[in-house]
């Protein structure tokens, strides 16, 4: 797919919130959702499927994150996986993964999937703050590859644009019926919510770009800050971030696997060390 250079309002968003970092001495918590998986392996490219990348770097991440005592959830888990990541350059896509809710979910339709997420993302979300935990030590951070024209090369990182969000979030049909986190529920947000977490998940993003580059990560050099996609002429938010009620929400675009040296360097399983070493490091 090709990406526009006509990207109308990229960048920050209309009206900056404060956001302050997380409070010492609290825990941090951090919900990590691997992109596609199942029946979706997301991009295909050289032999690698974006799936198991996004699932490698989220074990990795998860790893280093855990270390430094933070509170770790997940949205995916692969059934056929022993909880640890691969020093391979490349291996066969599986398609055990469910996402995690209760009954956990089995990924055989990709829009459900994303449904399902943002119905357990939520739900997380709700119990972390039953529990009285800050808004600043919660964050929400998705992991994909892009698939864009073979020029472009380096990590993006969305975030969710106040203008393109919708008040209210139902997903509709028989099976949401089924999942304790998505039965009877529809989620709703409030305007100052909205423009809350525009502001917090760009300052974000600005402290991963950073990360990023002290990592020697490659970024993409126009705009690698974006607050909606633009392909074929139309604006969108990807439905896991657009829906999130956790105000520190970014979906990151790790590599082009359309382009060969974006390609061999997420093939490395060090660099794809490197890249949750500095997500991490973003994160602490």
């Amino acid at each position: 797919e090709y990406l526009s250079d006509d990207f109308a309002t990229g960048g920050a968003p209309t009206r900056l919130v404060k956001a302050d970092r997380p409070r010492r001495g609290h825990r941090l918590y951090v919900i990590l959702d691997p992109g596609h998986g199942g029946s979706d392996p997301g991009v295909v490219h050289g032999g690698l499927y974006e799936d198991e990348l996004a699932y490698d770097i989220m074990l990795r991440l998860k790893n280093f994150l855990e270390q430094n005592s933070v509170t770790v959830m997940t949205t995916v888990r692969d059934a056929s996986d022993n909880g640890q990541p691969k020093n391979l350059s490349r291996w066969s896509n599986g398609s055990m993964e469910y996402v995690k809710t209760t009954p956990p979910y089995r990924i055989l339709d990709s829009r459900v999937s994303v449904n399902m997420r943002v119905y357990l993302v939520n739900s997380l979300y709700q119990q972390l703050k039953k529990r009285g935990i800050s808004d600043r030590n919660i964050i929400f951070i998705s992991l994909h590859m892009d698939h864009l024209h073979p020029s472009m090369r380096g990590a993006m990182i969305y975030y969710p644009n106040e203008n393109l969000r919708r008040k209210s979030f139902k997903a509709h049909g028989r099976i949401y019926r089924k999942y304790l986190e998505s039965k009877n529920v529809r989620l709703r947000f409030a305007s100052r919510e909205i423009r809350k977490a525009a502001s917090f998940s760009y300052n974000f993003s600005r402290t991963l770009v950073r990360a990023f580059k002290r990592n020697k990560i490659p970024v993409h050099s126009y705009r690698p800050i974006r607050p909606f996609v633009y392909r074929k002429n139309r604006k969108w938010i990807p439905g896991v971030i657009r829906y999130s009620k956790v105000p520190t929400s970014v979906l990151i675009e790790v590599v082009n696997m359309a382009n060969r040296h974006d390609l061999a360097n997420i093939r490395n399983y060090r660099f794809r060390d490197r890249v949750a070493r500095a997500i991490a490091q973003a994160i602490l």
